[in-house]
């Protein structure tokens, strides 16, 4: 690891260095893991760095990533660059190094605002924070009730209360040390006066700014996590102003700039906000402080990302962590690196993209050992994207991994969050039970840690409840949907996602175990709620339809379908087309048009998208339908062939024995008979699959005719 307070660190400033004696940057790359490589084993570009003969040597030695390979000291340096150079061309190196001085040395204190005597703490902080400024404060959204809003206005009060009052005990006894002027003690504790005032200038800036204008509810915790850390003051993890008052003065305000940026992001209050940042990076530029500019570039890569602009984010956040690398900001760079993760999609290449950045986040903090609160974190960003790829053993991986870097810190809601988070990834791998036991286990203390009303509490719920729906006693599942539901409805409005997600998990349970009358009045419900989004409006579409689909009124899933089929078009979800196209395939198996069924099997969506498209269990049920009407999809080889393009939970592969027997010359009763009592043992009566299994045999009866419990049936219907 690196020591910044060592003399060899002094000479490790490469990029200063190195640009003022060659005008270019010593490191570059045509994509990130490339120049995450370069970073990270210090090699710099070939094609710049072989100019200036034995001063080449000398400029690789200083730059060595490795303290012990660099020199000792400065004076160490330039009494070599003086060895190898002739005095009258001395003057370059000269400027260079005293420029490097410069970033090193200008690390003095400087006077802090206060009054004449200390003591003042508190009073400093009541000027703007009492009854008066509270009274000005808004929290509130569409999306919450005015109860739940109230609630956490009263707790952002306690929680801005409670760092008002540490604060205030920090700077009356580092007053004590300083003295007023802050120009007494030791530059370690003027230093820490610096960081207080700047913590000072955080709080201020967070209560002018929910103050300016309402904040959500749901925005409150992150603006809150905002506010630096006050531990931060008494340790090296501080960057001291630059000596000059002038560059202080505009540090203090750069520091301040950037978090305004942040909170804007974080509160939605985005309007011009990138070209915003871009003046903050322009001014980090012109002072040239690395670690502002670290900052202020990582900011610009996160609203790059949110506005979709993920190449120019990912050219953004590469200089962010040169910066930072090159004035060993190893804690910062660590930060960045979990921020991005925190902004890649499944775009392609993205998994690429993120193994680099955990590469070097392993570097950095030593494995973990360092920060393993941080490494923890960007594990667990790995594992999301992992499982986002569907690879589910690396994610498990990671998520272990995460686990036991939390527990190295003793942080327990970091364990359980990352114990959650191997839940989904084992329910995306279809291993139910085993995710269930360890659900049940961490679920609980993370509703505890976050409070009952957290979003996560709602995940976890919603979790608990579709795993139980995959289990032996589907009905348990109920009363807990209807909690989940019933405490939504006291937290959030119509217009909420999560009111929705809670009524849509309480819908499922209810079609998946058979209450049709609960299933349609929380249909009407469903009806009555705003659609958080396009997705979600299809969706409402597809269940009226799945539930007159329980209820087996066909016709009327009939004379549905159009309506979805538009819905699912002209949103543009391709998944969703697949899933009306599917139901009005199943709809036409049950009222036994199999020739109309038939020719819908060969020119729909079902046979030229199941593979791009579909997912495990209805590529399992498109298969079945296509192989026992002895329709060939178009193009393609075998209907198991196709489906099999998507990776499939166990009871697909269920579904796929079947299609395996049938296009195999099995007879169909002995296959679907064998498949159907295998699911059962594994889950229960009531699943969808099993009704399947249920519906396609009776309907091959009438299919293929007495021949059904015979070798090779499966062909052309007649």
């Amino acid at each position: 690891t690196l020591d910044r307070s060592s003399a060899a660190s002094d000479v490790y400033k490469r990029q200063t260095l190195y640009e003022s004696l060659y005008a270019e940057r010593p490191f570059t790359g045509t994509t990130w893991p490339e120049l995450a490589a370069k970073l990270l084993s210090g090699d710099v570009d070939p094609k710049v760095a072989t100019r200036r003969g034995r001063l080449d040597d000398v400029i690789r030695r200083a730059m060595s990533v490795d303290p012990e390979q660099r020199y000792p000291s400065m004076d160490a340096l330039i009494e070599e660059v003086e060895r190898i150079r002739k005095p009258k061309r001395r003057w370059w190196v000269a400027a260079g190094v005293a420029g490097l001085g410069v970033a090193a040395l200008a690390y003095g204190g400087r006077s802090t605002p206060t009054a004449g005597r200390c003591g003042l703490g508190a009073e400093r902080i009541a000027v703007w924070w009492n009854e008066g400024s509270k009274g000005d404060l808004e929290v509130s959204s569409p999306s919450f009730t005015e109860r739940h809003a109230s609630q956490t206005r009263e707790r952002f009060e306690r929680e801005v209360d409670d760092y008002a009052s540490e604060w205030s005990a920090a700077f009356d006894a580092s007053c004590a040390r300083v003295g007023p002027t802050s120009r007494e003690g030791t530059v370690a504790q003027r230093h820490t006066a610096e960081c207080l005032e700047n913590r000072y200038d955080s709080l201020r800036g967070l209560v002018e700014f929910v103050a300016s204008a309402p904040v959500g509810p749901s925005q409150v915790n992150a603006l809150v996590g905002t506010l630096p850390r006050l531990e931060d003051c008494e340790d090296d993890r501080w960057v001291p102003y630059p000596a000059d008052p002038k560059d202080a003065a505009r540090a203090a305000k750069l520091h301040q700039d950037i978090a305004a940026i942040r909170r804007r992001r974080l509160a939605d209050r985005s309007e011009n906000l990138l070209e915003t940042s871009g003046d903050v990076v322009q001014e980090a530029r012109d002072l040239n402080e690395p670690y502002l500019l670290a900052r202020a570039l990582g900011e610009q890569a996160r609203l790059l990302s949110i506005r979709g602009e993920h190449e120019p984010a990912e050219a953004t956040i590469a200089e962010a962590l040169e910066v930072a690398l090159a004035a060993e900001h190893d804690q910062l760079a660590a930060h960045l690196i979990n921020a991005m993760m925190l902004s890649l999609g499944g775009r392609p290449g993205t998994r690429e993209v993120a193994a680099a950045f955990v590469t070097v986040a392993r570097g950095l903090l030593d494995g973990g050992r360092r920060n393993p609160t941080q490494m923890g974190n960007i594990l667990l960003n790995h594992a999301r994207i992992l499982r986002k790829a569907e690879d589910y053993e690396a994610a498990l991986a990671a998520d272990t991994e995460a686990a036991e870097q939390f527990a190295m810190a003793n942080d327990t809601e970091g364990v359980e969050k990352a114990r959650v988070n191997k839940t989904a990834t084992l329910a995306s791998q279809g291993k139910f039970a085993e995710a269930r036991a360890l659900l049940d286990e961490a679920g609980p203390a993370l509703v505890r840690s976050e409070g009952e009303t957290s979003p996560n509490a709602f995940v976890v719920r919603g979790m608990q409840t579709k795993l139980v729906l995959r289990s032996k006693r589907p009905q348990d599942a109920l009363p807990m949907a209807a909690r989940a539901h019933a405490l939504a409805k006291d937290i959030y409005t119509p217009g909420s996602s999560t009111l929705w997600n809670a009524t849509d998990t309480y819908l499922t349970a209810a079609l998946i175990i058979g209450n049709d009358a609960l299933g349609r009045r929380l249909l009407d419900e469903l009806g009555r709620l705003d659609p958080p989004n396009k997705q979600a409006a299809v969706d409402r579409a597809i269940y009226e339809l799945v539930a007159l689909e329980n209820l087996e009124r066909w016709q009327e899933v009939l004379e549905g379908i159009p309506h979805a089929r538009r819905r699912a078009t002209a949103d543009g979800f391709p998944y969703h087309v697949l899933r009306v196209e599917l139901i009005f395939a199943r709809t036409l198996l049950m009222l036994g048009r199999y020739d109309e069924l038939r020719k819908h099997m060969s020119g729909s969506a079902l046979s030229s998208e199941i593979g791009e498209q579909g997912m495990g269990l209805a590529n399992g049920e498109i298969a079945l339908m296509g192989t026992l009407l002895g329709v060939a999809p178009p193009g393609r080889t075998t209907w198991s062939e196709l489906a099999r393009r998507r990776p499939l939970p166990p009871q697909g592969e269920l579904l796929f024995e079947v299609v395996d027997a049938l296009e195999s010359g099995v007879g169909v009763a002995p296959a679907m008979k064998t498949a159907r009592d295998k699911y059962v043992a594994i889950y229960h009566e009531h699943d969808p699959l099993v009704q399947m299994l249920e519906h396609g045999l009776e309907h091959a009866e009438r299919i293929k005719g007495p021949s059904l419990n015979h070798k090779h049936d499966v062909g052309a219907a007649p």
